[in-house]
């Protein structure tokens, strides 16, 4: 889990199927100093798990990602500059389980993601 570690969730909102989280990032993380020293960036692969965390937190339950259908990481998310970063993502109608995320702080889109979580 990285809540508390790499970032800290300060708003969830869900509207029917709508939700959103905004995040601050943490730039004291220990992650930040192994990637890369000297120039930080957030690996990709914690960018995943936030989005599954968030996931979670807005179905209320533990979900864990099944399958990635489609990553594109567009701009690195730098934790000196990017600290509050915006999720959004949809819950298909009728299902708990979200599958299309948006990252970005700003206007500025740095990854979309197609995951299945269960």
């Amino acid at each position: 889990m990285l809540k508390g570690d790499l970032y800290n969730l300060e708003v969830l909102s869900r509207e029917g199927q709508a939700c959103s989280a905004e995040l601050s990032l943490i730039p004291e993380s220990r992650i930040y100093a192994a990637h890369f020293p000297g120039m930080p960036i957030t690996p990709g692969v914690c960018i995943l798990q936030m989005c599954v965390e968030v996931a979670s937190e807005a179905v209320g339950r533990h979900l864990e990602l099944s399958e990635a259908k489609d990553i594109r990481f567009l701009v690195p998310l730098k934790p000196e500059s990017d600290t509050r970063v915006r999720i959004d993502f949809s819950l298909p109608e009728g299902e708990d389980l979200p599958t299309g995320f948006v990252v970005s702080v700003g206007e500025t889109t740095h990854a979309k993601l197609k995951l299945i979580l269960q």
